[in-house]
Order: C-alpha cells, then sequence, then structure tokens
C-alpha cells in the first residue's frame, strides 16, 4: 500500500506553504485524503511576512479565495474574523478562545451532516461556498457560544 492510501483525513493550520510547492505535490499524491483541511486567515500577518519575503503575494495559510486551490478536494476553513496569536494574529485557531470552543463543537457538527439536512442550520455561525473541488467555510464569531 502507498503511504497515503493509510492516512484518514489530514488539517493543515495556518500552513506556511508555497502555493506552487503544494499544488505540485498534491498533483504527485493524486486523490487526496479525506477530509483534507486547510485552516486559513487573511489577517495572518506571519504569513503575509513570509509571503513577501519569499516575493509572493500570499502562502496556502492565507488565501483569499479557494480559487487557488479548486482542482483539487479540499476544504478551507477561513477563520480571518478571529483575533489570536498576538499582534501576528497567526494561528487563530489554536489561540483564540472563541474560536477553540467553536471547533470543540466539531463532533456535534459532523453528526448533524451524518443525519441529515433537516438538523443542520444554525450549528457553525458563517458562509459556504464550492468552487470546483474546493469548498469554503467562513468562520463568523459568535456573541456568545452556549455550551
Amino acid at each position: 500500500h502507498r503511504l497515503f492510501d493509510r492516512i484518514s483525513g489530514v488539517i493543515l493550520m495556518s500552513p506556511d506553504i508555497d502555493l506552487d510547492v503544494f499544488r505540485a505535490q498534491a498533483r504527485a499524491i493524486g486523490p487526496l485524503p479525506q477530509p483534507f483541511v486547510i485552516f486559513v486567515s487573511r489577517r495572518d500577518r506571519a504569513l503575509a511576512l513570509s509571503a513577501r519575503l519569499t516575493g509572493q503575494r500570499e502562502r496556502l495559510g492565507n488565501i483569499g479565495t479557494p480559487e487557488a486551490v479548486a482542482e483539487f478536494d479540499v476544504t478551507l476553513v477561513d477563520v480571518s474574523a478571529f483575533a489570536g496569536g498576538g499582534g501576528l494574529n497567526h494561528f487563530a485557531v489554536g489561540n483564540s478562545p472563541e474560536l477553540i470552543r467553536l471547533l470543540n463543537r466539531l463532533p456535534e457538527v459532523d453528526n448533524a451532516f451524518q443525519s441529515g439536512r433537516s438538523v443542520r442550520p444554525g450549528l457553525l455561525p458563517g458562509t459556504i461556498m464550492s468552487v470546483q473541488n474546493a469548498t469554503e467555510v467562513i468562520l463568523s464569531p459568535l456573541v456568545q457560544i452556549a455550551n
């Protein structure tokens, strides 16, 4: 068996990866392990600096739209609305208490998606859109998250 056939899912959080390198590696892998989730933030100043230092507009972890990875079966989770990681706003997924509380509800969300559309409304605050094979989930902060 190929190594990638044994991987049951991938989550990349604030990845500091060149877009061309990601696309080349993803094409070489073939079908990506599922789910393949990439947490991104347009407000990540550490990744913006990394992009500038390498002469690029953006890195994988701060892409603004799913078009850059639309050929791949990936889910982008945009956490730009959340603050975290100090002045650089890097790694909000691990540094924002509000986002951490929201992500702790993911088992509920997974169960709801398995159960059908009738139990889905209101589980995650935000917007979902698809571009070719890529799906983008743009999360929005809640005023208060019920436990």
